[in-house]
Formats: C-alpha cells, sequence, structure tokens
C-alpha cells in the first residue's frame, strides 16, 4: 500500500504525544561519545583537504604558482580550470564561483584546493603555493559602495531592493503632530557552533556521496550536481550528526561540500575537509550588520500614524541569501503595531567582506532592535509612558501588517505584553530602579557606581518561508511501516540540537495514533527521503510536522480499512501494521500545499507573507558599574505565543538558548575588521556569553493553536533571539539616561558616553 497526500495544513489535534517532555532520542550517546559527527568517521583510507585562499579583499587574479621544488605528484590539486562542471555555489543570484577564477572579492576567497594523505604533507603543500594577486580597490563602507565607486555587482552594487508601501505615509507625515527620526546600526554576529564546518566526499560507480555537518541536504545536492556536471540523482547527501546551525549550516556547507566532492571526484578516493576554528571564524558567514533609518509620525495623543523605514544590509562580497534575509527584514520591518501609512524600503549592499548569510532570526532581529529601540525615543518625546504608548498601538484581532496581511483571530501581541508586564513585575521594578539610582547620587563605596535599568520589547516572527516560499519548495514527507510493527518518518530535517529527531517522532505518533516510542525518525539521507525543505525557518515542527500528522491520519486509515480493525488497541494495530509490511510496501506520503485563502505578489509584496506568525515580549532587567562600564544582566523574562508546544524542555531550551545568543550580540558580540579580515578570530577574543554571564531566564509560553496548522504548533526556534537586544538597549535607557542605538553596547561605548553624560 502507497498512499499520496497533497496536504493543505488545516484543522487543529492538540492530543497524543503533544505537549509532554518524552527522552530525547539521540541524548544517550551524545552523552557517552557514541554519536558520531563527520570528523568520527573512520579515517582508512580518507585524503585530507584542505584550501588556498586570497590574502587580499579585492584582486585581480593574474595566476596560481606552484612551487617546483615540491612533489607534487603526492598531492591533488583543484583549481577553477579543472571543475568539470559549472564553477557557480547556487543560492539564490548564482553569482558566487566556488573557486575565485579572474577575480577574488574577499580576503581568504578559495582559489585552489589540495588534498593530501595526511596532515603533515597538506600542509607543506598548502605553504608551497603562491597566489598572483593584482591588488584593486576594496570597499567596505555601506555608502561607497553604494556611490558604485568599485563594480562589485550590477550598476549600484545593490543585490536586492524591495519596496513596501500601505497607504501613503509621506503625506501622512507632513501633517503628524509629531515626527521623530533615528538611525540604528547592528553589527555582524559569528554563529559559534559547537562543530566547525565540515564534510567528506567519497566517488561512487553511480556517482558521488557527501556526507557531513549540514542544515540542508537537498541545498548539497543542488551545488555538488552543477559543480561536477552530474545529475542531480547521482549525488547522494547523508547528514551526519551537526553540532550546532543556527543557520550558519543552511548555504555555505554547499561550498564546502563541493570543495571536498571536487577533491575526491579527481583523486578517485574519499576526501574531508574539517575547518579548524580560525578558518571557521575568518570565512564563514556572519549576521548582516545593518543600517536602519526611522521616520515616524504620531499624533499628540501617541497614536502611530505613519512609518518611514529605511533598511540597508551589507550582504558582503557575493549574495548567497542576502536577497531573503532583505525580504524577512521588510516584512517584519513595521513589527506587531497597527498602522495604515507605511512605506518601507530596504536594499541588501555588496561590499568586500566575506559573504554574509542566514543567522538565527533572519533579518528579524535587526529591523525589531531599531524599531523597539525607536518606541522607547518616541514615548520619550510625546511625553508618554513607553508601556502606555505600546498599548495604544499594538496590534489587535483582524489588524492589518506592513504587507497588508490581516491576522484575524490569531493574533497574541497584547496578551503577551500584558502577561510578560506581570510575570517580570516590570511596573514595579522600574519605580524601585528609579529610586536606587536616585540614591547611587549620593551614596558612598561602590555603590555609588551601579545605575539599574529595566527594558522590553514587542515582536513577532513569521512561521516558515516568506510569501510563496514554502508552495515553491513543496515539502513531502514519507511514513513507512516497518516488518516489527514500527513505523519509519522520513524527512531531510536535520538534527542540529534542536531536538528535531524527538519532535519529529512526537507529530508522527500524533497523527498515526501509537506511542511515539514505535516511531523511528530517520537519518536524513536523500538516496531514502525527498526534499522536505530546509531545516531554518522555524518550519521543522510547524511546517514538517504538520505533514507528518496529516500523512499520519492517512496511514492509520489504510491500515484499518485493510486490516478490518477500527479503533483497535495499540498492540492490536502494531500487528496489523507488522503483517501488512510483510506483503509489500506499506507508505504514506504528505506533501505541502499552500492554503487556498494565502494571497502573496512577490512584485509588490502584498498580501499574507508568512502561513502565521508568533509573538513575544522580552524584558531585561540589568545593573550597570559606571566605573569599568559592565552590564550584568539581572533576569530575563520571555512570553511567546507559539501555537502549541511540542515538547516542554526543549521549548524552554530554545529560549534559553535564543535569549544567551542575542544577549551577546547586545553586549559583547564585536567583529573586529582590517582590510576585510576578520580580527578577532579567536575564542580568546571574539567574547562571547559564558555560563557566568547568562542570567536566570524565564519562559512563559502561551497557547493559542493556529486553524492553517494541523497540531496548531507556529514554531519557536528563531523567535526568541530577536527581542532581548532592544530590550538591552530600552533598559540601559533608565539605568544610564542614555540612549543606544547601536550594538554591541560594550563598555567601551558605555564608558565615554556615560563621561558625555556627566559632563
Amino acid at each position: 500500500m502507497s498512499t499520496d497526500q497533497v496536504t493543505s495544513l488545516t484543522g487543529v489535534n492538540t492530543g497524543g504525544a503533544l505537549g509532554t517532555s518524552v527522552p530525547r532520542r539521540e541524548g544517550a550517546a551524545k552523552l557517552c561519545g557514541e554519536a558520531r559527527f563527520v570528523d568520527d568517521l573512520p579515517r582508512q583510507n580518507v585524503w585530507l583537504g584542505g584550501t588556498v585562499r586570497a590574502d587580499v579583499p579585492h584582486a585581480r587574479l593574474l595566476a596560481i604558482r606552484f612551487d617546483p621544488c615540491f612533489d607534487w605528484s603526492r598531492v591533488v590539486v583543484v583549481t577553477a580550470a579543472d571543475i568539470p562542471g559549472e564553477n557557480v555555489v547556487p543560492v539564490v543570484l548564482r553569482d558566487q564561483p566556488s573557486l575565485a577564477e579572474s577575480f577574488v572579492r574577499y580576503h581568504g576567497e578559495p582559489v585552489a584546493l589540495i588534498a593530501a594523505a595526511d596532515e603533515e604533507t597538506l600542509q607543506q603543500a598548502l605553504d608551497r603555493v603562491d597566489v598572483d594577486l593584482s591588488p584593486l580597490e576594496p570597499v567596505f563602507d555601506i555608502d561607497e559602495a553604494l556611490a558604485a565607486k568599485v563594480p562589485l555587482f550590477g550598476p549600484e552594487n545593490v543585490f536586492r531592493t524591495i519596496t513596501i508601501r500601505k497607504g501613503d505615509a509621506g503625506e501622512t507625515l507632513q501633517t503628524a503632530d509629531v515626527v521623530v527620526e533615528e538611525v540604528y546600526e547592528t553589527g555582524a554576529q559569528e554563529h559559534v557552533y559547537l562543530e566547525p564546518q565540515g564534510m567528506q566526499a567519497e566517488p561512487t560507480a553511480s556517482g558521488i556521496t557527501v556526507c557531513g555537518s549540514m542544515q540542508c541536504p537537498y541545498y548539497i545536492v543542488e551545488g555538488v550536481a552543477l559543480l561536477l556536471g552530474l545529475a542531480q540523482e547521482q549525488v547522494r547527501v547523508i547528514a551526519c550528526m551537526t553540532g550546532g546551525g543556527f543557520g550558519g549550516k543552511e548555504d555555505f556547507p554547499t561550498l564546502i561540500a563541493g570543495h571536498a566532492a571536487l577533491l575526491a571526484w579527481k583523486a578517485r578516493r574519499p576526501v574531508r575537509m574539517i575547518y579548524d576554528r580560525v578558518e571557521d571564524l575568518r570565512y564563514t558567514s556572519k549576521r548582516h550588520p545593518a543600517r536602519i533609518r526611522h521616520r515616524s509620525g504620531w499624533s499628540r495623543a501617541g497614536r502611530l500614524l505613519a512609518m518611514q523605514i529605511e533598511i540597508e544590509l551589507d550582504g558582503g562580497a557575493y549574495s548567497t541569501l542576502s536577497p531573503l534575509v532583505l525580504q524577512r527584514a521588510a516584512v517584519h520591518a513595521a513589527g506587531p503595531y497597527q498602522c495604515d501609512q507605511i512605506e518601507i524600503n530596504a536594499r541588501a549592499v555588496a561590499t568586500n567582506h566575506p559573504p554574509r548569510g542566514a543567522f538565527r532570526g533572519f533579518g528579524a532581529p535587526q529591523v525589531h532592535f531599531a524599531l523597539e529601540t525607536h518606541m522607547g525615543s518616541c514615548a520619550a518625546r510625546l511625553g508618554l509612558d513607553p508601556v502606555e504608548l505600546r498599548r495604544r498601538n499594538v496590534i489587535g484581532p483582524r489588524g492589518t501588517l506592513a504587507t497588508g496581511q490581516n491576522v484575524g483571530e490569531d493574533v497574541a501581541a497584547a496578551e503577551v505584553f500584558e502577561r510578560a508586564l506581570v510575570e517580570s513585575g516590570f511596573l514595579a521594578r522600574r519605580a524601585a530602579y528609579d529610586d536606587s539610582n536616585r540614591r547611587a547620587l549620593s551614596a558612598a563605596g561602590p555603590e555609588r557606581f551601579k545605575r539599574r535599568g529595566i527594558g522590553l520589547s514587542l515582536f513577532m516572527h513569521g512561521t516558515g518561508m516568506n510569501g510563496d516560499g514554502e508552495g515553491l519548495v513543496r515539502s513531502e514527507v514519507l511514513l513507512r511501516g516497518n516488518a516489527d510493527g514500527t513505523v519509519s518518518a522520513v524527512t531531510c530535517q536535520v538534527e542540529i540540537g534542536q531536538g528535531t529527531q524527538t519532535i519529529l517522532a512526537q507529530l508522527a505518533a500524533d497523527g498515526l495514533g501509537i506511542p511515539v516510542e514505535w516511531v523511528v525518525a530517520e537519518k536524513p539521507d536523500t538516496a531514502m527521503a525527498r526534499d522536505s525543505g530546509p531545516t531554518v525557518a522555524s518550519r521543522t515542527a510547524a511546517i514538517v510536522g504538520g505533514l507528518l500528522i496529516s500523512a499520519g491520519r492517512q496511514f492509520r486509515e489504510e491500515v484499518e480499512r485493510r486490516s478490518g480493525l477500527c479503533k483497535a488497541d495499540p498492540d492490536a494495530f502494531r500487528s496489523a501494521i507488522a503483517r501488512l509490511a510483510t506483503e509489500g510496501p506499506l507508505e504514506s506520503r504528505a506533501y505541502y500545499s499552500r492554503p487556498p485563502d494565502m494571497q502573496w505578489d512577490e512584485a509588490t509584496h502584498r498580501g499574507d507573507g508568512y502561513l502565521a506568525y508568533t509573538w513575544s515580549c522580552c524584558v531585561v532587567a540589568l545593573e550597570v558599574d559606571t566605573l569599568t562600564g559592565e552590564v550584568k544582566v539581572l533576569d530575563v523574562t520571555a512570553v511567546q505565543d507559539v501555537g502549541k508546544v511540542v515538547h516542554p524542555l526543549f521549548a524552554a531550551g530554545q529560549v534559553e538558548g535564543g535569549v544567551a545568543q542575542a544577549l551577546g550580540w547586545a553586549l559583547m558580540e564585536e567583529t573586529v575588521w582590517a582590510d576585510g579580515l576578520l580580527r578577532n578570530a579567536t575564542m580568546t577574543d571574539y567574547v562571547i556569553p559564558t555560563a557566568c554571564d547568562v542570567p536566570p531566564i524565564r519562559a512563559v509560553f502561551l497557547e493559542h493553536p493556529h486553524p492553517r496548522l494541523p497540531h496548531g504548533a507556529k514554531g519557536l526556534g528563531e523567535l526568541p533571539a530577536e527581542g532581548p537586544a532592544p530590550a538591552v538597549a530600552n533598559a540601559l535607557r533608565q539605568a544610564l539616561g542614555i540612549h543606544f542605538n547601536r550594538i554591541p553596547i560594550t563598555p567601551e561605548i558605555i564608558l565615554p558616553a556615560w563621561e558625555d553624560r556627566q559632563q
């Protein structure tokens, strides 16, 4: 039996295996050191690969010279001339070569590849290569890039431009009682996943097999096939245990997988490429730095009348995912507020920095920082409490977002906001901090340097891929009955530490109506699994999980029909599965289909930007030492409506991890660049929060299951990383009386600002 189903995700069912913290599937293996990452694969007969890189950020590539005194027969060398297929890394615009041919556009761009039998020989060979470059003028500043003094991409060095209009913001701003205009900047951020980038490729009789650390197996299928000139069916990709991603294992693995595949294809043997931490920090993608200008018009009563928002992202040397990051940033830029006159102009700009890519939040953290910090400034200009200002403007049922999308009844922005005020004790603590800050003015000893503040932010995140994205991906899942009565859930969703294997088993079990222990979540392998879409965009539980529930219901109906069982006890149902599986294929498939009530215009960015939205409010309390500039975060309260919590323990972990990552971005994770090269490329110099820096984090979940999703779950992974940074800035405003409009807000920023204020 094989059944196919094109599924429009509708109808809510939140019973069964959902909502319980079942044991983590791969937890014991990780705990005991039995989990196998790419560098744990057998090493016998496997050669090691390395990269020859450009040492300037922009140049004409004249020649690659190989030292004649070295025995090159001991190694395998690949340059662009050796590529049998198309020299491209396919993402969106396909402008990035796998190996530089005529020009290099960032410091560290790959120029050649070398594989050797051992590390010592590999390093000797890498040291004997000289890249002859004729330097060109580099561009690292957005304004210089837009002036197009140095051509990098198109006539204006712009990868993509997006305009969103709702009403006439310009005309309304001319008559608004109060207009507030400010510019906000956010810095780059490194993913710092536990496991660096790594891939292994091995030629086979029918093509090539690639395994490694990744988020999106089918991205790699496409990339390797193009590079080697193969049909996609000849490329098999297997996801190893992956030590973290945060977006950094979305697009970049296509590059390193292609490099490993090129070396393996020429060497006719398996080749493994593993970056060390410095190489990973310097040459992989980062969060897009952003510059965002807000011009908002208000009535004297504090009603938001109009918003003009300009967004500029530094996309680096090649476009990679910048067009899509820009799209999410633009759609989220006006936030969870009702405003009828909105104009958003956004562009992603080419520079000679290493290419930027996906990072948790995918453009939304940048625009939420700008908007929620701006709300504090607007409240100050209007002479209103920022809490009350948000209350007067928060979007409500049947309100419309910047794209014109009607949120219907699924809007909990006001609810999470009010709940966060209560859970954090916001109003009472704010008053108490005002009192303690006044007392500090006359205090003696260390207390005279202490200032406290509490701040909040209100924000939302769209579920899945923007606009028509989910329809274009057309995800597919498979449930397969096994001879032992278990059911295999077959997808290409990758376990990157977020609990995918466990959650997908829960969701499949819910649809099947069987114990979760009877579901096997298979390891992603493109030889077995069709494309279920990328492991990104908070879509795994929401979209793919919803498909598994739908497939599970159909699977159960077919088993009951063929076996004559109706609402049988679990043991009888399992026996029926085992018997039918031995008679022939016992499968059920489900495919994503966009709900018929969703409409989207890609040209105008009007319509239903996302299938559903999660809503959240984050409150941060902190203390500042005005003598040292050190900021100590006291506690964080995060309230979120995620539709349905699938696994409470994992959900709390997602919030805690996202908050910690965002606190690092806000307060300490500064990337230091010199001539396009990341100078603080060690874990000693690139500072991230440690266990000592992470405060108590309280995660509160509201559950309003979404009617478009069979289980009501709207996703969670990215949302928690989007609100802490503006909450930090708003807390510092109370503590110090200073408006910070850029992050990270390090002691080097705080101390001069505090000194200026005192003077």
